[in-house]
């Protein structure tokens, strides 16, 4: 549906289009983010999406490995194993079970939970009366569940990675003619894409309440002055 020209029309206006861009304004898109539905997303996304993984590639096998969520990273869930069905038909014929050990332990519950914690006072920074608050503390929370984030992803990974160099060499496996032990359990540990997009919302909803805080308010046009009325004759 369009306006159709008329004398005083000089262009189409289309209030669909009108409507689109009113919505997707960056000063829409920032609000929303912003506001403390972004540090929701955010947590959503911690929790649900894969966080860490432990896998390696075999040749014509596959890849087999471990993947945790946040969610497991923070309540000590079972991860995601991942095993090709090649694998397991070797280990039938072998009489051996491909799941006789347990996955490693990240050992950073205590670092997750504290890391969901923020998220959550973040998302409760809602029920503040003061506007210039919510956005001080959403931002500032925002910004420290993101440092809270990236510290449990580092620790998880030094954890993982002393746990399996200690399992290799229990199983005298450090003289290995693939290459040094540390380089290959390195190479296994892997970030995933939970992390990066939690951490990227959490920055964007900082950087977006830190844009309206810091806005300079729009000083109000003066009003034009009063023509005073005709004198009588």
């Amino acid at each position: 549906m369009f306006t159709r020209p008329t004398s005083g029309t000089t262009r189409l206006r289309y209030p669909a289009v009108a409507t689109l861009k009113g919505v997707c304004s960056v000063r829409t898109i920032l609000a929303r983010l912003g506001s403390p539905a972004g540090i929701g997303l955010a947590l959503l996304l911690f929790l649900v999406l894969p966080f860490l993984s432990v896998s390696c590639d075999i040749p014509s096998i596959g890849e087999m490995g471990a993947t945790y969520s946040g969610a497991d990273v923070a309540f000590g869930g079972e991860p995601t194993v991942e095993v090709p069905a090649e694998a397991r038909d070797m280990a039938g014929e072998l009489g051996t079970s491909t799941s006789a050990d347990a996955p490693p332990d990240p050992g950073v519950a205590a670092l997750a939970i504290v890391a969901g914690a923020l998220m959550l006072l973040g998302i409760a920074t809602a029920a503040l009366p003061r506007l210039r608050t919510r956005l001080l503390g959403g931002g500032v929370l925002a910004l420290l569940a993101a440092a809270a984030v990236v510290v449990t992803q580092l620790v998880a990974q030094s954890n993982l990675r002393t746990t399996m160099l200690s399992d290799a060499q229990q199983a005298g496996a450090t003289d290995s003619p693939l290459g040094d032990p540390e380089e290959l359990v390195d190479q296994l540990i892997n970030t995933e894409i939970g992390f990066w997009l939690t951490v990227v919302v959490l920055v964007a909803v900082a950087a977006a309440n830190a844009t309206f805080l810091f806005r300079k308010p729009k000083t109000p046009a003066e009003p034009p002055p009063a023509t005073p009325p005709p004198s009588a004759a």
